[in-house]
């Protein structure tokens, strides 16, 4: 099995950008996918988050992610186990 392969099962805890008056953490794996999870303020909601992006709320609102910059580092290897 490649790292790689190891590391799409990881899952790293991040924030998301602040927009509509609010801020989500999200754990998202190497490959940017996952979901949000509480919000900073306001009601709770979940986005899901496919290829670092995050995708729209039932009211149709979204925010962005920052690839992290291990997550980079990582990406450039993926040895063989």
């Amino acid at each position: 099995m490649k790292l790689i392969e190891l590391l799409e099962e990881a899952k790293d805890l991040i924030n998301t950008s602040s927009d509509h008056g609010h801020s989500h953490y999200a754990l998202v794996n190497i490959k940017g996918n996952g979901k949000t999870t509480s919000t900073d303020k306001g009601p709770n909601h979940i986005h899901r988050i496919k290829d670092w992006k995050v995708l729209s709320s039932g009211d149709g609102h979204a925010h962005t992610v920052k690839k992290p910059k291990k997550f980079k580092e990582l990406e450039k290897h993926s040895y063989d186990t």
